[in-house]
């Protein structure tokens, strides 16, 4: 770990940038190994800095805070933490306590212990906050290694390899053209405030869209530590594939079979950690494959999915119509707070409205959706309503919304900005277009 330079220059330059802080202040080091991190709050004016170390590398510790000339600014303490006895409360905490994908393996634990027992209120934590994301990858030195041995056949064998493997994961270095999809947040803690309970398990659903097509081989994990900062940008260690390797690498899951993926395919999977029984510091992961077509997509979803798109592109027109062609919906998001423009005539929403319900009768529907929309609903039944139904009842919808709205903020002393005013109205379209396309399951008759 000695050799880890982001590791090693992270640390120093958060120290280094909040040396204000720390000058003439209490530390405690959870941790601390051979020291340097200790050495790096002594440099930066630490008035007394305690090294809590369990291992016998408290020994070298000892010499290598001794070549350094600050044995008299830090002492080091050969216990645990939670055995480890100060004569007071400190101001700092530093450790590098993260294991593989962060927890795994990780001192997170010691150090909420050391929080709560010796840190002063208000004192700093360093690292202050830690993130864990996910993303599907594909995984060659996995896959395509094991099939092909010396040109010998081996997919069969490599098949109940990666079912193994699947249930393990693996530590290896993926590169970033590996990465499928944006990453998705699993979580989030704040280490100013975590409890041992909330980080013992939890579960999450993520809906990834595809990047580039590739072969979707497995689930792949990493985190990013921020540092405190009061004066310059938080400086953040991060393990991502596109940053500069770690010692912590990535984590990958493999799955069992490999799955042919397209560019704005969405992916859905579940993906739940939970702390191992035998082991408290380690945690059992598994991720479990699920259908996109039945997973709540996110508000603003890009996939090729014909709901996803129809609600893209009427949320984009209603914008475009509200706030002038010069904004898109991200332009939206990017700028919260810009007054809205008015937005098309009457007769334009009537039109499409009156033509929603006609259309939208389902028992009046004029053709399956496969010969209206070849590529949509394409494992819908064929009683799904076409994206015409959906595009102009949604239409009818926000025109009802906005009259409504238009007549309660008259009276109100300050004017709704757009960003308020269009949230409603994609919160209603999303919901208006998921009920349109709910296909009802047929009651068994009774007796």
């Amino acid at each position: 770990m000695l050799r880890d330079a982001p590791r090693n220059k992270a640390y120093k330059q958060a120290i280094f940038d909040n040396a204000d802080q720390i000058l003439g202040r209490r530390v405690l080091d959870v941790g601390a190994g051979t020291g340097i991190l200790s050495v790096f709050c002594a440099q930066a004016g630490a008035a007394k800095v305690y090294a809590v170390e369990a291992s016998n590398v408290s020994k070298i510790a000892r010499e290598v805070i001794k070549e350094n000339g600050f044995d008299k600014v830090i002492e080091v303490i050969n216990s645990r933490i939670e055995d480890t006895v100060l004569p007071e409360k400190v101001d700092i905490i530093v450790s590098e306590w993260m294991g593989f994908y962060l927890l795994h393996e990780g001192m997170l634990d010691s150090v909420i212990f050391a929080r709560d027992k010796f840190l002063k209120p208000g004192g700093l934590m360093f690292p202050e906050s830690a993130t864990i994301y996910s993303a599907p990858c594909c995984v060659p030195s996995m896959f395509d290694s094991w099939g092909n041995i010396e040109g010998v056949s081996m997919k069969s064998f490599s098949e109940k390899l990666r079912t193994e493997a699947s249930h393990k994961p693996s530590t290896v270095s993926v590169a970033k053209e590996h990465i499928l999809a944006d990453p998705e947040v699993l979580l989030w803690i704040d280490l100013r405030e975590v409890t041992q309970k909330e980080v013992d398990g939890f579960k999450v659903q993520h809906i990834a869209v595809a990047t580039k097509a590739g072969k979707y081989q497995g689930i792949c994990l990493w985190f990013t530590c921020t540092f405190p900062s009061f004066v310059t940008e938080p400086v953040t260690l991060s393990t991502a594939p596109e940053d500069p390797e770690t010692h912590w690498k990535q984590t990958t899951i493999v799955l069992p079979t490999e799955i042919q993926v397209e560019q704005k395919a969405p992916i859905a999977y579940e993906l739940s950690l939970a702390r191992a029984q035998e082991n408290p510091r380690r945690y059992n992961i598994e991720v479990t494959m699920l259908d996109p077509a039945e997973v709540e997509h996110p508000e603003y979803c890009a996939c090729h999915m014909t709901k996803c798109i129809l609600v893209w592109a009427m949320l984009e027109k209603y914008e475009k119509e509200s706030m002038g062609s010069d904004y898109n919906i991200r332009d939206l998001r990017a700028q919260p707070g810009v007054e809205g423009r008015p937005g098309p005539r009457a007769p334009f929403w009537v039109v499409l409205g009156v033509a929603g319900v006609v259309c939208g009768a389902r028992s009046l529907h004029p053709a399956s959706p496969r010969i209206l929309l070849p590529w949509a609903f394409y494992r819908r039944p064929r009683s799904s309503p076409c994206a015409l139904c959906l595009y102009s009842t949604a239409t009818l919808r926000l025109f009802q919304t906005k009259n409504r709205r238009n007549k309660s903020t008259t009276a109100l002393s300050e004017p709704r900005t757009t960003v308020e005013a269009s949230y409603t109205a994609r919160r209603r379209l999303k919901y208006i277009i998921d009920k349109s396309i709910m296909v009802k399951k047929p009651t068994l008759p009774s007796g």
